[in-house]
């Protein structure tokens, strides 16, 4: 069994990198306009109203405007969310935490779906701002077979690769008790350009980590963490 003090549980809020379509660079709209394309075969939405709802999932159009961490610790767990508007310093904080508060080539992260967007997100932002990585997040030598962080997601799969499973499904078919902090079809964008509301995203954030860990403890027949045993306090 994993070392819970090694296990770093992880999740990031990525938005647009502009408030809208209109104020991309001319070169990043027609490659936006590219990319819709494909997207529009599942979607009525015009290439204006895609970009706000789904350009922050992809990390070619997309950035990161939050991160949130949480470790297990004497049946405690306890998150912190830091921020940043200048990216580059958000991600250099996160790998100077790394570096001083864990064993890089030891610590092990856990997200949900962290294998097919946390870690490479992270990882393809940390290249676009010319940051070196960490060696933990150093994966391009791994198969996914071996792949050496947790994911929840990829735990609940067992060989089926036909879907998705939100961490709010997941936990509650685990039988954990599930809340929500954004509104239905409500998308960090939202939040960040026109509601301007970083507590609501660093809520969100917390109670992702919350669920993931939870999740985790109960994947691995632990002990759940009791609710008032979450440290989580805004920075």
């Amino acid at each position: 069994m994993q070392n819970l003090n090694q296990l770093l549980f992880i999740s990031i809020a990525t938005i647009p990198q502009f408030e809208n379509y209109k104020k991309l660079p001319s070169s990043s709209q027609r490659l936006w306009l590219e990319k819709s394309d494909n997207l529009k075969s599942s979607s009525s939405l015009s290439k204006e109203h895609l970009y706000r709802k789904k350009a922050g999932i992809y990390a070619e159009f997309g950035r990161i405007a939050m991160i949130a961490l949480g470790i297990v610790k004497d049946n405690s767990l306890i998150i912190r969310t830091f921020e940043n508007e200048d990216e580059k310093k958000l991600i250099k904080e996160l790998f100077e935490i790394i570096d001083k508060k864990f064993n890089s080539e030891a610590l092990k992260f856990c997200s949900h779906n962290g294998k097919e967007f946390t870690y490479p997100y992270i990882c393809r932002r940390s290249l676009s701002n010319d940051l070196e990585l960490p060696k933990c997040l150093m994966l391009n030598q791994y198969k996914s077979w071996n792949h050496p962080h947790f994911d929840t997601l990829d735990g609940w799969k067992f060989g089926d690769y036909k879907g998705y499973t939100s961490i709010h499904a997941l936990a509650n078919a685990l039988g954990i008790p599930v809340k929500f902090v954004l509104k239905e079809n409500e998308t960090i964008g939202d939040v960040y350009y026109v509601h301007k509301d970083m507590n609501k995203i660093s809520d969100h954030l917390a109670n992702d980590i919350s669920l993931c860990a939870q999740t985790f403890l109960k994947m691995n027949k632990l002990p759940l963490i009791d609710e008032k045993n979450i440290d989580y306090a805004k920075r």
